[in-house]
């Protein structure tokens, strides 16, 4: 399946498999209901917003998120899993 999301400041593609999706048990993504949809970054294609997004790190600051300065939605990021790997976490409402 292929997705965009698209908010006031940025927007993305997404091209994955709707069965591997994940549901995340953080404080933060279970209050706002995320599930979570790892990719490829070539899977993942970056529409619009780059100069809005800002990355923010916590804790161990391996994991890189994203956030839009815009409307303060948090589309994607690179987890601490596997940061290593040139992946894309997005997080879908």
């Amino acid at each position: 399946m292929t997705a965009a999301v698209i908010a006031a400041g940025c927007g993305f593609r997404v091209t994955g498999d709707l069965a591997t999706m994940t549901e995340c048990n953080c404080s933060v993504c279970t209050k706002k209901g995320l599930l979570h949809l790892i990719v490829a970054r070539e899977k993942f294609e970056l529409i619009s917003g780059a100069a809005v997004l800002e990355i923010y790190r916590f804790n161990t600051g391996t994991a890189r998120h994203s956030f839009c300065r815009v409307c303060g939605v948090q589309p994607f990021y690179t987890p601490r899993s596997d940061p290593r790997q040139d992946r894309r976490q997005c997080a879908l409402p």
